[in-house]
């Protein structure tokens, strides 16, 4: 199965409040390192995207057997504090949407809609059009279509599929669903929002990319940080990669401060962003309530190895994550 993840220009989320409300029934509040329950998604998107319009008969179809929403993830070109005005949903409804396998400039619309930071949604508008690339080479074809159109509510939506094939045999599938994509697969689909139409897909650093919200069977990581004051263990959902900076997902934050807990599992409040390859790490977390009169905490450059020699201060931030005051830390235990 497939993922389609989806480019965004960045906007801003209200950090420490926010008006999304969980219907998460999960009464785990423990503080060990299991990932034993779903990141809290935002259940009442409901952004009735338009409707297809295309030819059912084209031979590319982007599969979607049930509606998904994707999450919005980590750019490692972005700082932390970029992060958090980078968060999305991207919702796209059941359906089979084929693409087609010529021609120039071939009218299209693809439902889908977006739920940005500010609460703005914004969803396919007008028919858009589409390209599809074709190329031969020793016997194998390679299918690319490339696709904008303009959304209701502000920019344009584009995508770049991939598929390969070797005749008589017809173009594939890509299968959209909530299970991580196979990194080492033949098709795939690449999807981004621009502010301005006219691009044929967005370059990457310049928004965020779409990803499966709860990748359950990536492989579980934790962090275990003491610090003067409290503890705090970062969960993270790590995937495979082909070549490029693994995907991954922060799913919790769980912990004490001061003596009041904290257990966060919000994807609105949880932020995080690596270096290449995850090589180091950075991590925010705010709070339901604040706590010592701070809206949350972060750590910036966090090392994922053993024996590491250095390990960052906690930062406690305010609501837009600009640290208040620093706590020393005593211990770190990275666990996969």
């Amino acid at each position: 199965m497939r993922l389609l993840p989806l480019i965004l220009l960045a906007m801003t989320l209200p950090a420490c409040t926010g008006d999304d409300t969980d219907t998460d029934t999960d009464t785990d509040t423990d503080t060990d390192s299991d990932t034993d329950s779903d990141t809290i998604i935002d259940p009442g998107l409901d952004c009735q995207p338009a409707t297809y319009l295309g030819d059912e008969d084209w031979p590319f179809v982007i599969s979607v057997p049930e509606t998904v929403t994707l999450c919005g993830t980590f750019d490692e070109g972005r700082t932390l504090e970029e992060e958090i005005d980078a968060k999305a949903l991207l919702q796209i409804p059941a359906g089979r949407y084929p693409l087609p396998g010529e021609g120039t400039d071939v009218p299209l619309r693809v439902p889908m809609c977006v739920k940005a930071s500010d609460g703005s949604i914004h969803t396919a508008g007008p028919v858009g059009a589409v390209t599809a690339n074709r190329n031969e080479w020793n016997g194998s074809v390679s299918l690319n279509p490339m696709f904008e159109q303009e959304l209701e509510g502000g920019g344009a939506f584009s995508f770049f599929a991939y598929t390969s094939f070797v005749p008589p045999d017809e173009p594939g599938e890509v299968v959209v669903t909530d299970d991580p994509p196979d990194p080492w697969a033949n098709d795939a689909l690449y999807t981004s929002w621009c502010a301005e139409t006219g691009h044929e897909f967005c370059p990457k650093d310049t928004g965020t990319n779409f990803a499966v919200c709860n990748p359950t069977t990536y492989q579980p990581q934790s962090h275990t940080v003491e610090f003067s004051g409290g503890d705090v263990i970062f969960e993270i959902l790590m995937g495979e990669s082909a070549a490029s900076t693994e995907p991954a997902a922060f799913v919790r934050a769980s912990g004490t401060l001061d003596g009041a807990s904290f257990d966060q599992k919000d994807y609105w409040k949880l932020i995080y962003r690596p270096a290449h390859h995850h090589f180091q790490r950075d991590f925010g977390v705010f709070f339901d309530a604040p706590i010592s009169g701070a809206c949350g905490l972060k750590m910036v450059g966090l090392d994922p190895w053993e024996g590491a020699t250095t390990v960052p201060d906690v930062e406690l931030v305010d609501c837009d994550l600009k640290t208040v005051e620093t706590r020393k830390t005593s211990s770190h235990v990275w666990e996969r």
